[in-house]
């Protein structure tokens, strides 16, 4: 970039609070320009205090909370939030699903859960919808049989699903009991690890996304056609390759690695064509870009819907 080349540092948060702090410390003692990552909000966030106090960019690629943009002017992302997230489940269910009346599945453990399901129940209630109930357990259970049971005389036309992998269990549970609700999942269900858990037998369902590998634009195109090689291509490759090609963009448009220029430069970012979609920041570091909506037929997710942010409010 601008004649220079880039040096790429990996420090370890070994997926723990504790890392992501020694971590964070490193990346600054290391003097670098700027953060990429790290995946999970929780850990985002220490990294993003620090990074802040640091002064030095940092850009989160799947880091959700609404939370850590707000720590501070040097923190971005390139994924959508939670709350917005939350927004087009329940517009979804409502505008495209035709549905009224719905149950939550809330994972008490989590924060990223906890957070969703308000705002989906906020966003639903507020479009006329009804919740019948909400139903809180841990990500650690693993039988849902009696939860599900309990919902046959309520007949929810639509679940949903604010946890991980664990949810695949649920709609396994509601599956074989013939229950009709359509589930609806976070973009927590866009992982290999909620298909090996039991999302590959799921016979119908929605879920949000960042990105899908049948998007059909130029730069989602050579994307695919450049690292497929790799095997099944995720939202997270796709959002952590916008952060570092955003970064770089960025430095370039500074003529700089002075870190204040490149928090300037990321704070003008607008239209930058991304493998995700085309990425503008709003005053809080937070990206402008569409969600797509992908559909599980007989175990099997395809892109489904592209819903563009100024059809969300």
């Amino acid at each position: 970039i601008n004649g220079r080349p880039i040096k790429i540092f990996r420090f370890d948060n070994l997926s723990s609070p504790i890392g992501s702090k020694i971590a964070a410390k490193a990346a600054v003692k290391a003097g670098v320009s700027a953060i990429v990552g790290p995946v999970w909000s929780s850990h985002a966030i220490i990294v993003a205090k620090i990074a802040q106090a640091a002064g030095i960019p940092m850009i989160a690629n799947i880091a959700t909370n609404p939370k850590l943009t707000r720590i501070g002017n040097f923190i971005f992302r390139v994924c959508y939030t939670d709350d917005f997230q939350g927004n087009v489940m329940a517009r979804f269910a409502i505008e495209y699903l035709k549905t009224k009346n719905a149950v939550i599945f809330k994972d008490i453990s989590s924060d990223f859960s906890i957070g969703l399901s308000d705002k989906i129940k906020k966003k639903f209630e507020l479009m006329g919808g009804t919740i019948i109930k909400e139903i809180y357990y841990k990500h650690t259970q693993e039988t849902f049989d009696d939860s599900v049971k309990a919902l046959i005389k309520d007949k929810p036309e639509v679940i949903f699903f604010t946890g991980h992998f664990e949810s695949a269990f649920i709609i396994k549970a509601a599956e074989k009991i013939k229950l009709k609700a359509i589930p609806i999942g976070s973009d927590a269900w866009g992982s290999n690890h909620f298909y090996e858990k039991g999302g590959n037998t799921i016979k119908l369902g929605y879920y949000c996304s960042h990105w899908n590998e049948n998007i059909n634009t130029e730069k989602s195109k050579n994307f695919v056609k450049k690292y497929g090689y790799i095997g099944k291509l995720y939202s997270s490759h796709a959002l952590a390759y916008d952060a570092v090609m955003l970064l770089a963009d960025a430095i370039k448009r500074a003529g700089s690695t002075q870190k204040v220029k490149i928090r300037d430069a990321l704070y003008k970012t607008k239209s930058f064509k991304g493998v995700t979609g085309s990425i503008s920041f709003n005053e809080w570091g937070d990206p402008i870009k569409p969600v797509v909506i992908i559909k599980i037929l007989n175990g099997k997710p395809e892109l489904y819907k592209v819903i563009y942010p100024e059809s969300i409010k």
